[in-house]
Order: C-alpha cells, then sequence, then structure tokens
C-alpha cells in the first residue's frame, strides 16, 4: 500500500515543493527585516511658535525602526533653504514658564520615543499657521531622513498665558 507513495516521482514532488516553500519564507524573512530595519522615523509636532524670527517646536520623535538611530541634527527645509536648529540647549522664560531646548544628539532604541523642545533662529520667511506641511530633514547616523509633518492648531506647551 505505501510503496505506491514512496516512488521517485513523489519524492521528488515533495522536495520540489519543500525547496519552492523553503525559498518563498526565506524571501518573506529578508523582506521583513528589511522593512523593520530602515530608516523610519515618526515625527508630530504638538505646539509651535514663532517668537521674534525664530521658530520653536514641542515635537515627539518615535523610531519605528528595529534597530538605534542617533539623531546628530534637524533642519526645517523651506523653498530650497535649510534652517538648522540649535545644537546647544537654550533656555528661555522665567520661573513657571521656563523651556529648555534639547541636547544632541538624540539616541533612539528601537520603538522608543523622545519629546522634546527645538528652536530654529533666523526664521522670517518661514510661516507657520495650521494645516501647513513643514518639511524636515534628520541628520542621524543611518543618513539624511526626510520627513513633512502637517501643523495642527496650536496648544498650549508653547502658548503659556498669564
Amino acid at each position: 500500500m505505501f510503496a505506491n507513495i514512496f516512488t521517485l516521482d513523489n519524492t521528488q514532488l515533495v522536495i520540489n515543493v519543500l525547496s519552492i516553500m523553503a525559498f518563498v519564507m526565506s524571501a518573506f524573512l529578508s523582506v521583513s527585516k528589511f522593512l523593520s530595519a530602515r530608516r523610519n522615523i515618526k515625527i508630530v509636532i504638538y505646539d509651535y511658535s514663532q517668537p521674534l524670527g525664530t521658530v520653536q517646536f514641542f515635537i515627539h520623535f518615535q523610531n519605528m525602526a528595529s534597530s538605534n538611530v542617533s539623531i546628530q541634527s534637524i533642519s526645517i527645509i523651506e523653498n530650497e533653504r535649510e534652517y538648522p536648529c540649535e545644537l546647544i540647549p537654550k533656555i528661555r522664560g522665567s520661573d513657571s514658564e521656563l523651556l529648555k531646548s534639547t541636547d544632541f544628539p538624540i539616541f533612539l532604541c528601537p520603538d522608543q520615543g523622545y519629546l522634546c523642545f527645538l528652536e530654529f533662529v533666523s526664521c522670517r520667511d518661514i510661516q507657520l499657521v495650521p494645516g501647513k506641511k513643514v518639511d524636515l530633514r534628520i541628520y542621524s547616523n543611518r543618513g539624511p531622513i526626510n520627513r513633512s509633518v502637517t501643523l495642527g492648531n496650536t496648544s498650549h506647551y508653547l502658548h503659556i498665558q498669564h
């Protein structure tokens, strides 16, 4: 009864099917690893302000990749011009309204997020309004990453009222 099942043709067919399945699984795992390891940072801007020709963001970075990323600097790209953020922390305000911009570099492990204040100086040409798309270039240890973020309404983080 089993003699008919274990013929040379059936054995070769099983080997061929298993080879194809192994190839498909290998290709799937390779694509999956590539997609999870690529440069993938999610950005949300919670608040923004424009005092005296500077641009200030209260921003959240989320590393969506499966490998670490180090952010060395960030720039706003507006009309093909680059406006880099301040790399040295600045303290603005007084007492209960004190804000401190972030320290660079920013290190993010896989799936880690980071909330911070960023400041860009000499940005008089940039107008920030709800619905505007802001183009950012993130300089990282894995190369530059370009992201566009649409601004929502302003919040209370950078607009403290007395």
